[in-house]
């Protein structure tokens, strides 16, 4: 065709491709995620389709407060496409006078198909406070739901330290009753059998934690010790601290996610078995290496398969969001992460409002982001610039706002001064009457 004469949507179509293509150059793990209103923060979570929506629970607590005085129950947010979250009502939260009595953690949850109906199996870290208990007395919790937003809890833990004669188990010593971070799956060597993999301090080893292995038969209240996951101590990680366990099977390989306190702290590991002893696993690789994924600001590493997707998603404390990602597999044990299938071209439309009075419009212009918001009463606001990896790249403003409409700009810089590189960057809005995100793409 001769240049002049191409038709508009050829070059709309053209200009999208080179959009795509700067985006992914920029930044070749996108990703979408939810980030709970203010003054929420979450930690570990679990997530799940149901139907045609999807749920995310998430241990969540408040910033700048006394760690022992928060995490006192479980958010729940839902979502048709990954992208526009709706939360709910909180669920299962601690209970005064029963051993869950302090905080609860560590969602996971485990469908059940049975004829007709459909059960779903909340695991939890459930954490005691009772003198002369320490408040690090963790065990594990079972709660039941038809529904997803109602739940019923047993009123004694499932599994415990006490149970497992390796594990260092002394509630009156401080660190003594670390148990928590269930993580259960089917047993691919027995049917109707499940294993369960958890966070642990070994008793040869004090100062260390370490994944075991606890197996059932079918009855989810009654669980035996199957031995602690050797490979995971500091002998092979090179790290005191191993925990938040995730374990799933993908081209013939069984891959184990974990979080340490390195300063990249999220890696995993391989093996033909899902309970291979320590010479069965392949030495630790760490996520940021081979996905090129920032990592630093985040932990509890999660995974589910959901309609022949494999998402990735995890704790992200920069944005104080979940951040979610969809692996691209390549060569065992090789992959990508890339932003989920639901979400790709799926962004904010300028100058939709949220259904309240708190709303936030992105205006891109030459060289400039203008950020128009508006406030239903004097509060105090922060807005910031991330990009796509959950990265703080710019703060714009930080302090009390009137009420009504107010506009505050991007010059396209980032903290330090320079320019901003070509890619999608999320816009964050900041308040104690919540918070709105909204995307906008920066081409240079």
């Amino acid at each position: 065709m001769a240049p002049g004469r191409c038709p508009s949507s050829f070059v709309l179509r053209g200009m999208l491709l080179l959009l795509a293509l700067l985006v992914s150059l920029a930044s070749p793990a996108a990703a979408v995620f939810m980030i709970p209103a203010a003054p929420w923060r979450p930690k570990e979570c679990a997530l799940i389709k149901h139907r045609d929506t999807f749920h995310l629970f998430y241990t969540r607590g408040l910033r700048d407060v006394p760690f022992p005085e928060t995490w006192n129950d479980l958010g729940h947010a839902t979502s048709l496409d990954l992208v526009h979250w709706t939360e709910l009502d909180p669920v299962v939260p601690y209970r005064p006078g029963n051993w869950d009595n302090l905080q609860v953690w560590s969602p996971n949850i485990v469908t059940v198909v049975t004829g007709t109906d459909t059960l779903f199996y909340m695991f939890y870290t459930g954490i005691t406070h009772t003198p002369p208990d320490t408040i690090s007395h963790q065990r594990i919790g079972l709660a039941v739901s038809t529904d997803l937003a109602n739940w019923t809890r047993l009123d004694y833990p499932v599994f415990q330290c006490a149970e497992v004669p390796w594990t260092w188990c002394k509630h009156n010593q401080e660190g003594g009753g670390d148990f928590r971070d269930a993580w259960v799956i089917p047993d691919p060597d027995s049917a109707g059998h499940w294993l369960m993999y958890y966070t642990a301090r070994h008793k040869q080893t004090k100062g260390e934690f370490i994944i075991g292995v606890a197996r059932s038969s079918g009855d989810f209240t009654h669980w035996q010790d199957a031995g602690p996951m050797m490979n995971t101590s500091s002998r092979w990680v090179h790290n005191t601290v191993v925990e938040t366990p995730d374990v799933f099977a993908h081209g013939g390989l069984w891959y184990l996610l974990y979080t340490t306190w390195d300063e990249h702290p999220i890696w995993f590991q391989t093996a033909a078995s899902p309970v291979a002893d320590s010479s069965g696993w392949a030495p630790q690789i760490s996520l940021a290496a081979e996905a090129g994924v920032y990592t630093d600001p985040s932990f509890g590493p999660e995974h589910v398969t959901i309609d022949g997707h494999d998402l990735f998603y995890m704790p992200n404390s920069l944005v104080d969001g979940i951040q979610i990602m969809e692996f691209a597999w390549q060569d065992p044990p090789h992959f990508d992460l890339v932003e989920p299938w639901l979400a790709v071209g799926a962004v904010d439309v300028p100058g939709a409002a949220p259904p309240d009075d708190l709303s936030l419009r992105v205006v891109r212009e030459a060289g400039r982001v203008r950020l128009l918001f508006d406030l239903p009463r004097p509060v105090g606001t922060r807005i910031w610039i991330a990009d796509l990896a959950g990265r703080r790249v710019r703060s714009l403003t930080d302090g009390l706002r009137a009420a009504g409409r107010s506009e505050v700009q991007w010059d396209m810089r980032t903290d330090d001064g320079s320019q901003a590189g070509a890619g999608v960057y999320f816009v964050v809005l900041e308040t104690p009457l919540g918070r709105r995100v909204g995307r906008v793409a920066y081409l240079h």
